[in-house]
């Protein structure tokens, strides 16, 4: 026969061999063995039953909690105001949480204990938390391009149709203009001009870059794995196989400012 474990029930987990029911009634967090019932807290927004059914994770208000699935075990206050936790769902006996951009972790009956701070984001491989950090640099025009064209465009003058004039018996001036050869000469002008653009804006508008470094935590210490890496769609870190040219783009290979940007 079913038994009647409350009524109003809004939300609830059960222990896969039915030895214990939490519920959310109302506001109310609630246990039962099914013999016993008893109010783990009041005022709950929600909560989090783990993977392997031994702790709750509830949000009061803005303040994290952590209590074991157990019929009398007290809660204990993570923190307030945690923007991220980074622990699956496995696990909440030891969670990692990030908090002002600071990375955290709580273990149960144990207290918390700040790792490191300036995180711009973390997650957990294979039980091992990793974290990355934002470092930002201004760079200018000859940290950011390799000007493989510098020696060249400045020996370049714009061209004028008289420099292209070749002897022409036939014609009533007796010379006639190459303009094939004065317009090829015309459109590499031009892309110099473009290069001087480039060379001129990066000179007068250095850029800010952010590239990020990746940490692996080991003890309650962040351990510094490399360096370099770029924010790839926000969610991949990317770091070039090839740095040949210390990471600069060479000019040659540039088309205009929209490439350059």
């Amino acid at each position: 026969k079913g038994i009647k474990i409350a009524s109003g029930v809004t939300d609830f987990s059960i222990e896969p061999s039915g030895k214990f029911v939490v519920y959310k009634k109302g506001d109310r967090l609630c246990y039962t063995d099914l013999k016993n019932d008893r109010t783990v807290s009041s005022d709950v927004n929600s909560y989090y039953l783990s993977e392997d059914n031994k702790m709750i994770m509830y949000y009061k208000d803005s303040d994290l909690y952590l209590c074991r699935a157990d019929k009398k075990s007290e809660p204990e206050k993570v923190d307030s105001d945690v923007s991220r936790i980074v622990s699956d769902e496995r696990d909440y006996q030891k969670i990692y949480y990030i908090k002002n951009e600071a990375l955290y972790v709580k273990e149960y009956g144990k207290d918390k204990i700040k790792i490191t701070n300036d995180v711009s984001g973390a997650n957990i491989v294979d039980e091992s938390v990793f974290v990355f950090k934002a470092d930002e640099t201004e760079k200018s025009f000859k940290d950011l391009f390799d000007d493989d064209c510098a020696q060249s465009d400045s020996q370049m003058e714009e061209p004028d149709y008289e420099d292209f004039r070749v002897e022409d018996e036939d014609s009533f001036f007796g010379y006639k203009t190459d303009y094939d050869a004065y317009y090829d000469a015309r459109d590499k002008y031009n892309e110099k001009k473009q290069r001087d653009n480039i060379r001129e804006y990066y000179e007068e508008n250095p850029q800010t870059v952010t590239t990020y470094t990746l940490y692996k935590i080991n003890k309650n210490e962040a351990e510094k794995i490399d360096d370099g890496f770029i924010d790839y769609g926000g969610r991949i870190l990317y770091k070039s196989s090839s740095d040949e040219n210390g990471g600069k783009i060479k000019l040659s290979q540039v088309e205009d400012m929209y490439d350059a940007r």
